[in-house]
């Protein structure tokens, strides 16, 4: 590295202003912003960035805003609509952004810089995860209800009998079932 002398002007050694253009020079021993002493020291030894410009990672892009403007102007126009869409609508777009945000905050500490139609994508993946969620949410209720509706035909002409051995290998079977995958994927877990 070579010493060269830096180009930059001189700068306040407090607030780290930029002097005015001989400033140093016409006799004025105060900065013009905080009024400290003025030194002719350039600006790349000043201090460091203030806090304001070290805490981006907290804030977010114009196009985040825009996402979330135009998922409210949308969420509104359907609520307005037909209200029980628009309750499904928030429903559905809520986690989504939520989780496109925490992507987007991710990669803005990591250093990437996001695209809005990289947020975009993020956003419609995460919506398409979220109506995979529900749609299997909801598999599952309706399993559940059947089973047990069937159960309790079942066992109205059965006896009592068959409905606590049925609940107990039941409950026997979903033990083994939950261990197992517990097994499996706290394994995995480890692994990485």
């Amino acid at each position: 590295m070579d010493a060269a002398p830096s180009s930059a002007p001189p700068c306040c050694p407090e607030c780290g202003a930029n002097h005015r253009a001989g400033a140093a020079n016409s006799g004025t021993t105060r900065c013009w912003l905080c009024g400290a002493a003025l030194t002719d020291t350039p600006a790349s030894a000043a201090l460091p960035p203030p806090p304001a410009a070290q805490a981006t990672a907290a804030t977010f892009s114009l196009s985040s805003l825009f996402l979330i403007v135009t998922l409210v102007a949308v969420g509104a126009g359907v609520f307005a609509a037909a209200p029980g869409l628009g309750i499904a609508f928030a429903i559905l777009a809520a986690p989504a952004l939520a989780r496109t945000m925490v992507v987007s905050s991710q990669k803005k500490a990591g250093g990437v810089a996001s695209s809005p139609a990289d947020k975009v994508a993020s956003f419609f993946g995460s919506l398409v995860v979220v109506v995979l969620v529900l749609v299997s949410i909801g598999a599952a209720l309706f399993t559940a209800c059947l089973t047990a509706c069937a159960s309790a035909a079942t066992f109205q002409w059965a006896g009592t009998e068959a409905m606590f051995v049925v609940g107990f290998l039941g409950g026997l079977v979903g033990l083994v079932l939950s261990s197992w995958l517990l097994w499996l994927f706290w394994r995995k877990r480890r692994k990485v």
